[in-house]
């Protein structure tokens, strides 16, 4: 038992107070990584361009943020597979790795069709996202996957998996907390600017629209990261340093309307020296 002196007049009486109770602190899960992120595929005239930030933050917004590549992509000797996510960062990496070992497990692994890649996903939610259908919507891990598929001189695939659904896109899909704000912008410039131009042509428009979600969205920062999926087999990520070039040439291209805005960029390209 603690005693406090009660200061009087005569100095003289004591009085015993009873020990308080300490507040306990209500107990929390350690925050989780999280991708909260935008991610983007077009689908070109020559391939597919898939784009998405490099800012990845740990609980809640703004708590903790970090960067890192979040396109993953492999070079088969007949298609390329690219494919960006968002939601729980291990969560994420996973289902992308667990789709790369599975699809292309020899340079000659044959092209991952629409159905393959859903009875992949299929196959991965049962095993380690259902047993968490029980748990509070905020507990659940969360992964929203964007595949895209380009077959040597052939088909084109730009799939979202989310859940137990499987849908595919034509000729852009955006991921993530800045799906809004990348899609109002791409639908400004006309579906036909994408699958009638060039995908390092395309690479530019979407290097200008990261950097706009990236300046509006608050959870969505960082670099660009670049994969360019060509018909002729080749892939090319593009580097920190060109998207920085890239950006600040779109930064002092006059705004006007969303078209001409489009035509501008389109005629100032990356600049690669293999394409």
């Amino acid at each position: 038992m603690i005693i406090h002196l009660t200061k009087v007049e005569n100095w003289r009486t004591v009085a015993v107070k009873p020990p308080q109770p300490r507040p306990r602190p209500t107990p929390k899960r350690l925050p989780r990584r999280k991708y909260v992120t935008i991610g983007a595929g077009f689908i070109c005239r020559d391939g597919i361009v898939i784009a998405a930030d490099t800012q990845e933050s740990t609980g809640y917004a703004g708590y903790m943020k970090g960067e890192k590549f979040k396109i993953d992509y492999s070079q088969q000797s007949t298609w390329s597979i690219a494919i960006a996510g968002a939601g729980d960062s291990n969560y994420v990496e996973m289902c992308a790795q667990q789709i790369l070992r599975s699809c292309a497990i020899t340079h000659d692994s044959p092209y991952p069709r629409f159905d393959v890649i859903q009875a992949l996903g299929m196959e991965i939610f049962s095993r380690h996202f259902l047993p968490f259908s029980g748990y509070p919507r905020d507990d659940r891990p969360i992964a929203d996957m964007l595949i895209a598929i380009q077959e040597k001189n052939g088909r084109q695939e730009l799939i979202e998996w989310n859940g137990t659904s499987f849908v595919s896109y034509f000729p852009f899909k955006f991921i993530g907390a800045g799906e809004q704000m990348g899609s109002h912008l791409a639908r400004g410039f006309g579906l036909s600017t994408f699958f009638t131009n060039e995908t390092h042509k395309v690479a530019g428009l979407a290097i200008y629209i990261i950097s706009q979600a990236k300046a509006t969205v608050e959870t969505c920062g960082g670099n660009t990261d670049v994969v360019i999926l060509r018909s002729d087999g080749k892939t090319r990520r593009i580097y920190a340093g060109e998207v920085k070039a890239c950006e600040e040439k779109y930064r002092r291209i006059h705004l006007g309307k969303s078209h001409s805005l489009a035509d501008r960029i389109l005629a100032s390209p990356p600049e690669l020296d293999d394409v």
